[in-house]
């Protein structure tokens, strides 16, 4: 049994139950129990009507919650509970109310209800009643207590709750953009005319740093166009290369585990094993929470399984525990017309004074894991993981309050951020292992903020990687945007595009003793700004970084730029004297350069025993700082399911698809003359490039491609002349010139020199060989790195 709860307030031990007398008349036992117990029991066996001793218990939670006062406890025998548990009482500071499983018994609170009465309708397809209905885009299915996937297309492999597997989508070969509208096209999209119209589009538009869901208003073989909410015109616009699904119509549901909602409440459904639905259990979400703490403090709820269901707190909710919980698909939606604001944050909510959530595992939600509001809340000793597997700006941790700690959390398999901090400050991140983010999106982060002033936010002593992305890329610590105010130390990150990128103005970042690796940049920016107030065409200018101070960090790779008027200083590269850095074993190897090498920063550096501090994150001979969840949460999972009794239900009449009128796309572009200059920016198809960059196609790093259509040789061609830009710090990087496909007959490479800067164009020419006619041209980047930024070039 669980007797004893340790928190930063102390430990409280809960008192024996009392034994009710039998003496006692039945129309006296609530008074009469109240008065002589502190202990409630509750299984799904019992009645309502018993007085809730162990051997009499109620039968839903709710019922005992409503009794509870401070002092009490709430002890629940083992089962699945299909409700809400709304706290309308509270306990006091020295004595919570406490709900958890009765002697460590497996509770489940299932925020889903059963679905039965099916009726086959097809091949492998059987329809049911689903009264239950949260809303287009925020219904979930299961099947034996694994998420079903909405029809949808292309078509994704079961576990689309998994992150890893979200981003199974179609691209973007060619699109025709309007204001606010696209016509896009895939040849792969094969369904009849007006097939998909009315339904929705999840498109990652443009760079593609949050996916949005767009109406379909016309459709055909190939092609779909929809409406988008234009964010940005220039960055956030639909282009080629972009992925993108498509849902929201009856004809998608074409596969094993998929399902589809009628708007008169039928529900069609193929099980995982195209078999009948009456041999599994299928559920249908119909709640949000499975405790409700809004209106309640001082309360602790310890040690049970949540399942298609999050806890709600509200800025009322003081010292709140959550411990020792497991909690799976906190919540689900897939529509939201701007993904910078997705419906709900989703997942566990702290939002009060003193708020805690720790020893848990929290796993798969389309939003956050845990949304953090309130004022000088814990989140420590969690496993976090699968979340924000819709793509919109979420994460498994967010920070918008004050004053709040995250530490010793496991978090990982992020569709965008690993933390985010929204607004608020003075926050302390310790001792974190975050990695595996930026699956979905782009320009993202471990560590991510945007245009905020971090009030002395501490990150320390955390360890970031495993963020790779396209676009701008992902970084280990990103302040994005004219963030300021963070102090950043003892950190280690690797296998990120770039370990810190810093953009815009940032005054007072205090970068100290880190260990940064990536596979591009340790340090990138946002390259120039145009001063505020400036003509059109006036030069722009690096952006001022007053009072952020850079020192003794350890860099792997090189820094593109620094901001104005920066302090750096003791800082050094490997010079190959780590333990196995390709281990990723960053401790000091004796007689490492970096020992003894640093600038004293009292209190960061104290205890240094030698003639100066070490530098970067690992000093030598002291024990490498811990990160991550402890070894000792075991994720308990829920039951098994229980199977209920087939109820026969009369056929549902599904109404007929109206067609819509037929829209012709576009015709084919005519060849082009391989011997008249091609933009950059002109492909018809990408792999991990993307558009602009200083005027030109940019971000064309090793093993991405760009392919040209109907690019006309005529009789041959001997050289090729590019318009190229790149630093000289990069030169030797390859563009390989291949024919109808990126394995294709190479017919020349250019092996690009310095031309002094990213935005510094120059002709760049190579020899070229065995092109006649028509065919598609690719360019196939080489190397080790960025190759450098094309605005144009043509054949001779």
């Amino acid at each position: 049994m669980i007797q004893m709860h340790n928190t930063s307030r102390g430990i409280r031990k809960r008192q024996p139950p009392h034994v009710r007398r039998p003496e006692l008349a039945p129309i006296e036992w609530l008074e009469s129990r109240t008065l002589l117990s502190n202990t409630w029991y509750v299984a799904t066996t019992g009645s309502n009507s018993n007085p809730g001793t162990v051997g009499a218990p109620f039968k839903t939670i709710q019922f005992a919650a409503d009794q509870a006062k401070a002092g009490d406890s709430v002890d629940v025998f083992g089962g699945v509970y299909h409700e809400t548990v709304t706290l309308h009482n509270s306990g006091t500071a020295s004595a919570p109310i406490i709900f958890q499983p009765y002697e460590n018994q497996n509770v489940t609170i299932d925020g889903a209800d059963p679905i039965t009465g099916w009726t086959a309708s097809g091949a492998s397809t059987y329809t049911a009643a689903m009264p239950e209905n949260l809303g287009a885009g925020n219904n979930q299915i299961f099947v034996d207590n694994q998420m079903m996937t909405e029809a949808r297309w292309p078509n994704v492999p079961l576990g689309v709750s998994d992150v890893t597997n979200a981003n199974s989508t179609a691209l973007v070969t060619r699109v025709v953009d309007k204001t606010n509208s696209a016509t896009i096209y895939n040849p792969s999209l094969q369904q009849a005319n007006g097939f998909w119209v009315g339904g929705s589009i999840d498109i990652g538009p443009g760079q593609d740093w949050v996916k949005q869901t767009g109406v379909i208003t016309a459709s055909g073989a190939g092609w779909v166009t929809f409406t988008y909410d234009e964010l940005n015109t220039t960055y956030e616009q639909p282009r080629v290369g972009n992925n993108f699904y498509l849902f929201g119509v009856p004809g998608a549901l074409d596969s094993a585990g998929e399902w589809f909602r009628a708007l008169n409440g039928t529900l069609s459904l193929r099980t995982p094993a195209d078999d009948s639905p009456t041999k599994h259990l299928v559920e249908a979400k119909a709640r949000l929470y499975g405790f409700d703490v809004s209106q309640a403090s001082h309360i602790q709820i310890n040690g049970f399984n949540l399942f298609a269901c999050a806890i709600n707190t509200s800025a009322k909710s003081t010292d709140v525990v959550i411990n020792h919980i497991t909690d799976q698909y906190l919540s689900n939606f897939s529509v939201a017309t701007n993904g910078w604001h997705p419906p709900t944050s989703g997942g566990i909510v702290l939002a009060g004074l003193n708020d805690v959530l720790e020893n848990s595992t929290l796993a798969y939600s389309a939003g956050d894991g845990v949304d953090v509001t309130g004022k000088g809340d814990s989140v420590i000793n969690n496993v976090i993981h699968d979340t924000d597997y819709s793509g919109f700006d979420c994460a498994p941790v967010q920070l918008a309050g004050m004053n709040d700690v995250v530490s010793s959390n496991t978090i990982y398999n992020a569709g965008r951020d690993g933390i985010f901090q929204s607004h608020g400050g003075g926050d302390t991140i310790t001792h974190n292992l975050v990695h595996d983010y930026a699956l979905l999106d782009t320009d993202t982060g471990g560590f991510y903020c945007f245009g905020l002033d971090g009030q002395g936010t501490v990150i320390a002593d955390n360890e970031f990687y495993n963020g790779i992305a396209g676009g701008y890329g992902a970084a280990g610590i990103m302040f994005d945007n004219n963030s300021e105010n963070f102090v950043v130390n003892h950190n280690i990150t690797y296998n990120d595009n770039i370990a810190l990128r810093i953009n815009g103005t940032a005054f007072n970042l205090l970068i100290y003793n880190n260990t940064f690796d990536a596979t591009e940049y340790t340090i990138a920016t946002a390259v120039y700004t145009t001063p505020v107030g400036a003509p059109a065409g006036a030069p722009r200018q690096i952006d001022d970084w007053t009072g952020t101070r850079i020192i003794d960090n350890i860099s792997i790779m090189p820094s593109e730029r620094l901001g104005l008027n920066t302090v750096s200083s003791h800082n050094m590269s490997n010079n190959g004297k780590f333990v196995d850095a390709a281990a990723r074993n960053y401790n000091l190897l004796p007689g490492a350069p970096a020992i003894g090498s640093g600038m004293a920063l009292p209190p960061y550096t104290n205890g240094y025993s030698g003639k100066g501090p070490d530098v970067g994150a690992l000093p030598y001979g002291v024990a490498d700082f811990s990160f991550g969840a402890s070894s000792s949460i075991v994720a308990t999972p829920p039951p098994p399911p229980v199977l209920t009794p087939p109820v026969v239900m009369p056929p549902v009449v599904t109404p007929p698809v109206v067609t819509p009128p037929v829209v012709t796309p576009p015709k084919t572009t005519p060849p082009h003359s391989a011997k008249a200059a091609i933009s950059g920016m002109n492909f018809n198809a990408k792999h991990g490039n993307e558009t602009e960059s200083l005027g030109g196609l940019g971000y064309n790093f090793a093993g991405n491609w760009v392919e040209y259509t109907n690019i006309d040789f005529g009789t041959g061609i001997s050289k090729v002349t590019f318009e190229f830009a790149v630093a000289n710090a990069w030169a030797g990087q390859q563009v390989i010139l291949r024919l109808d496909s990126p394995t294709g007959t190479k017919i020349g490479t250019l092996t690009a020199t310095g031309t002094g800067g990213w935005g510094i164009y120059a002709a760049e020419t190579a020899a070229v060989k065995g092109a006649t006619g028509v065919h598609n041209l690719y360019l196939c980047m080489g190397g080790k790195g960025p190759t450098g930024n094309i605005k144009s070039f043509v054949f001779a």
